[in-house]
């Protein structure tokens, strides 16, 4: 008796799709062995696990601890349309704001001990970061700073530094539009300076005049060279008349080391506007201008 023939098992098809409908509208069959299929649907898998997987893990690689500065407060950086926060948790990091620069070092180990998982890193506006540049040796586990407008050391005081330190007014609010504009751009007004914040203005808190001139910012030259391995980014703005570059680069205080990068934000560097002291970080054109180099510093 001559047995049946057998029949080979039917090939996968594939669907045509009508794209202006989305209706599978025509099945066409591709011939090839079912390893094949196995092989490709297994690598299908692969793929979508890969990409799962690297994005979770970047969401949950850093904690950014973020300091404010002289007559400022953790609001500088949620700002209405320039909000640094935001913006890095949108780019997958975890943030913690702080509301002061005061005990810089022991806010970061807390932070280090409560995320042991996570690297770390802070971005310092003014004084809070000079404050992170001198916590560094303090704190082993802080992997990189980013300083905007942030002095490593102090060459003297300036016009417009004696100006804010010997009359600035109690608020933001009081302000004259002298002091806006040195601390942010002509054509801002206090209402706005005062939106940022919810800290009193109240330089001469910081300041200890000593004959009418400020005393020096603290040094943060040795406690950068005791950290060869931190990673840095330096912001500043040549039209800063507060913290110049000449005042926030280490490379002007004879510092250089491979983990060293500057940002001097200015016309002449392609950017849209000359920019001033606070004006780095709430400018409306910060966001876009800036703050993808802060994510991509973090990034690397």
């Amino acid at each position: 008796m001559t047995p049946a023939p057998t029949t080979p098992a039917p090939s996968p098809t594939i669907g045509l799709i009508n794209r202006q409908s989305g209706l599978f509208i025509r099945p066409i069959r591709v011939r090839a062995p079912r390893r094949v299929w196995r092989a490709a649907l297994a690598l299908v898998v692969l793929v979508v696990l890969a990409l799962g997987t690297s994005g979770c893990a970047g969401a949950e690689r850093r904690i950014v601890v973020l300091v404010p500065g002289v007559g400022t407060d953790g609001a500088v950086f949620d700002s209405p349309g320039a909000s640094l926060a935001e913006g890095l948790r949108r780019a997958g990091h975890a943030v913690r704001v702080l509301d002061t620069h005061d005990d810089v070092a022991a806010e970061l180990r807390a932070t280090g001990a409560r995320y042991p998982g996570l690297d770390l890193y802070a971005v310092g506006l003014d004084l809070g970061g000079t404050a992170l540049y001198r916590a560094a040796p303090e704190v082993e586990s802080l992997r990189g700073v980013v300083g905007i407008a942030a002095p490593v050391a102090f060459g003297g005081a300036s016009r417009a530094l004696r100006f804010l330190f010997t009359r600035a007014p109690a608020t933001w609010r009081d302000a004259p539009p002298r002091i806006v504009r040195t601390l942010l751009s002509s054509g801002w007004r206090s209402e706005t300076a005062a939106a940022f914040s919810r800290a009193p203005l109240d330089l001469r808190r910081w300041a200890q005049l000593d004959a009418g001139r400020p005393v020096p910012v603290p040094y943060a030259t040795d406690a950068l060279r005791a950290r060869p391995d931190l990673r840095v980014l330096v912001i500043t703005a040549p039209a800063d008349g507060v913290a110049p570059p000449w005042a926030c680069d280490p490379v002007a205080f004879g510092l250089r080391w491979p983990g060293l990068e500057r940002l001097w934000v200015s016309r002449a560097n392609d950017f849209s506007m000359e920019y001033r002291h606070l004006v780095l970080l709430l400018h409306p054109r910060a966001p876009a201008e800036i703050y993808p180099h802060i994510e991509a510093f973090l990034a690397q």
